[in-house]
C-alpha cells in the first residue's frame, strides 16, 4: 500500500507544471543575501522556493542559466567585495584581522591585502587568512606594489632575485606555482621596478622606471593602447581611461578593439573626480550632488544623490558599489547596484574613513 502510493505521489510530481520564478522575488532574494545576519532565514526560504517551484528552474533563473550553484561565501564576495576599517577587513560574509592593512586588491582567489610593513595576505572568500611571503625589493617608505584581476587567481610582482638584480614573475594563488617573465635585470639603485596592472594575459609595470606592456606567458612586448596624451597608468580591465584636455571629456578606449567606447564632458576639471570599476564595465564621475554611474558598454547613467561622494565608495569584484556617505562621519556601509541605483545597508556603521577598493584607475584634476 506504501509502495503504492509513493508511486502515485511522484507520478502526480511529475505531471505538474512549474512556473516561472517571480522577478521581484529573485531580487529580494539577492538583497536577502547579501545581510549577514538573515543567512539563516534565507537558505530556509530558498529550501521552500526549491521544493514549490522546482530544483532546475529555480537555479537557473537564479544564477541566469548557469546549472552550476556558487556557495553562498562567493557570491558574497563577488557582490559584497571588501573593505576594511582599520586592521578589521571585511570580505564577503568575513572578517578577519590583517595589522598593518593598507591596500586591497581583488583576484578570482580572495583579496590581496598589503600591509604598512611591505608584506601581503591574501585572504580568500571563506575567510581564510595565507600569507603570500613575495620576496619584494623594498627602496621607498611606501608599500610595494603588486598587480592582480579580479577575474583571475594570477598576482604579478618584480622579485628581488639578489642585491642588483630583478625580474617579473606572475604567481598561481591557486597553486603557488610561478613563472617567470623574460631574463632578470640589473637593478636601478632607486629600485623603481614594480607591477601595475593585470588584465588577461597582459602585465602594465615598470622595469627601472620604464613604463611597458608585456604578455606574461609569451615573454613579448605589447604595444602602449592608443588613447588620451595622459592615460598613464590608467590602463583597467579591457579598457583605457584618461582625459583629453583639447575637447574636455574623460575618454574609456577598448583596448582590444583601440576605439573609443565612454566619452564624458567634464564641466570643471579643478573639482572632477572619476572612478573605474575593477571588472571594466562601469564608471563613476562626481556631479554637484553626488555622483553619475555610467555603464561603458551602453552609454547609460544612474544618479547616485544624497550627499554622496564618489571619492567614498569603492568596488566589489561584481561591479557594485561599496562605501559609506560621509567619510568622517558616522555613517552606515552600504553596497549599491550600478544599474539600479538602488543601496543596501550592511549593518555596519563607523565615523572613520574606510579602505576601500578603488578600481584600477581614479583621476581627480
Amino acid at each position: 500500500m506504501t509502495d503504492r502510493l509513493s508511486v502515485l505521489l511522484r507520478e502526480e510530481a511529475a505531471a505538474l507544471e512549474v512556473p516561472p520564478v517571480p522577478g521581484d522575488l529573485l531580487a529580494a532574494g539577492h538583497r536577502e543575501l547579501r545581510n549577514r545576519r538573515t543567512r539563516t532565514t534565507l537558505a530556509t526560504a530558498l529550501v521552500v522556493l526549491l521544493v514549490t517551484v522546482g530544483v532546475s528552474a529555480a537555479v537557473s533563473a537564479w544564477l541566469g542559466g548557469d546549472d552550476t550553484v556558487q556557495p553562498a561565501d562567493r557570491l558574497a564576495y563577488e557582490q559584497e567585495g571588501a573593505w576594511a576599517r582599520g586592521d578589521e577587513v571585511h570580505v564577503g560574509n568575513h572578517v578577519v584581522v590583517v595589522p598593518g592593512t593598507q591596500a586591497l586588491q581583488y583576484s578570482s582567489a580572495g583579496v590581496v591585502v598589503t600591509t604598512e610593513d611591505g608584506g601581503f595576505v591574501l585572504v580568500t572568500p571563506d575567510g581564510d587568512v595565507q600569507p603570500l611571503h613575495l620576496p619584494i625589493r623594498r627602496s621607498t617608505p611606501r608599500p610595494p606594489t603588486v598587480a592582480t584581476d579580479p577575474t583571475q587567481p594570477y598576482l604579478a610582482y618584480v622579485r628581488a632575485v639578489d642585491d642588483a638584480a630583478s625580474q617579473l614573475v606572475v604567481r598561481d594563488l591557486g597553486t603557488g606555482a610561478e613563472t617567470t617573465v623574460g631574463d632578470p635585470f640589473p637593478e636601478d639603485p632607486a629600485g623603481a621596478s614594480e607591477a601595475q596592472q593585470l588584465w588577461d594575459t597582459q602585465v602594465f609595470w615598470f622595469r627601472r622606471g620604464d613604463g611597458r606592456f608585456v604578455d606574461w606567458q609569451t615573454g613579448e612586448r605589447v604595444p602602449y593602447p592608443d588613447g588620451p596624451v595622459n592615460s598613464q597608468n590608467g590602463f583597467g580591465h579591457g579598457v583605457t581611461i584618461g582625459y583629453d584636455p583639447t575637447q574636455q571629456l574623460w575618454v574609456v578606449t577598448s583596448r582590444s578593439e583601440d576605439s573609443r567606447v565612454l566619452e564624458l564632458p567634464v564641466s570643471d576639471p579643478a573639482s572632477a573626480h572619476v572612478s573605474l570599476s575593477v571588472d571594466g564595465r562601469y564608471l563613476a564621475a562626481s556631479t554637484d550632488d553626488g555622483f553619475d554611474v555610467h555603464d561603458v558598454a551602453a552609454g547609460t547613467s544612474v544618479h547616485f544623490g544624497d550627499d554622496r561622494d564618489v571619492e567614498d565608495y569603492g568596488w566589489t569584484p561584481d561591479g557594485h558599489l561599496v562605501g559609506k556617505r560621509y567619510r568622517s562621519q558616522a555613517a552606515e556601509v552600504e553596497v549599491c547596484d550600478p544599474r539600479t541605483g538602488t543601496c543596501d545597508g550592511t549593518g555596519d556603521s563607523y565615523d572613520e574613513p574606510l579602505t576601500l577598493v578603488s578600481g584600477p584607475y581614479a583621476l581627480s584634476y
